[in-house]
């Protein structure tokens, strides 16, 4: 009995150390398309094939979790550090539509959704629950981040903002229930940038206003010279 609860406690102990720490950064574009870069990492000791939960560690299988249609894999770069002996991952994509990111295998538990409207877009990025690893004691100690930059100004938000960025902090342990991140995006140029480019457009004419009114007394000038020395017979 003895031999089976240390068995046990060890499998509990080895499926603990093997959740993954993730961060996800994204530039998301008006018109749905976009780029990410994501990172992961896990202990050397856990990777006895080729993913765990679903995360890839080796250029093919990685390849294979994030194949489809609308996504171009940049780069991909695995490092094993034995230093702290942890392995890390990143992988960086182009996708051509926000909606289609679920027909890749690497975001099948996820529910993106991107509703544009003539002064707003209504963005959300929903993680769907896994509540059998969410409950295991200690899930809260392994963090998901996720940042994503918007082209427009940010109205609103359940994240943290900074400039056109929101950023998400979750651990596994909330993935009881769905994970849902939403944001408010303003759809049109911001008021600064309107201005900037009014007022340029105001500083040219003037400067050729100006240039033009010289040009014009110079040549009154002149001409008032030269009637003068034709009156004097110069």
């Amino acid at each position: 009995m003895n031999k089976v609860l240390a068995l046990l406690f060890f499998i509990f102990l080895l499926f603990l150390s093997s959740c993954i720490n993730y961060e996800q950064k994204t530039v998301l574009k008006n018109d749905g398309s976009g780029s990410m870069v994501i990172t992961y990492s896990t202990k050397n000791f856990n990777i006895i094939g080729e993913e765990i939960f679903g995360f890839g560690f080796t250029d093919s299988k990685i390849r294979e979790n994030f194949s489809s249609p609308d996504i171009v894999i940049k780069w991909i770069d695995v490092n094993k550090y034995e230093l702290d002996s942890t392995t890390h991952v990143r992988v960086d994509i182009n996708f051509k539509n926000f909606y289609t990111l679920p027909k890749a295998k690497a975001f099948r538990k996820v529910k993106p959704s991107f509703e544009v409207y003539p002064d707003s877009i209504n963005f959300s990025f929903t993680i769907l629950e896994d509540s059998s690893n969410a409950i295991i004691e200690g899930m809260d100690k392994f963090k998901l981040y996720f940042d994503f930059e918007f082209e427009g100004d940010v109205i609103e938000t359940n994240g943290t903002v900074s400039g056109n960025v929101v950023r998400w902090e979750y651990s596994i342990a909330d993935l009881s229930e769905n994970i849902v991140m939403k944001a408010k995006i303003n759809n049109k140029p911001s008021g600064c940038g309107l201005f900037g480019i009014e007022l340029f457009g105001v500083l040219i004419f003037g400067i050729i206003l100006k240039e033009r009114k010289f040009q014009a007394r110079m040549v009154s000038y002149f001409s008032n010279l030269s009637q003068l020395f034709k009156s004097k017979n110069i």
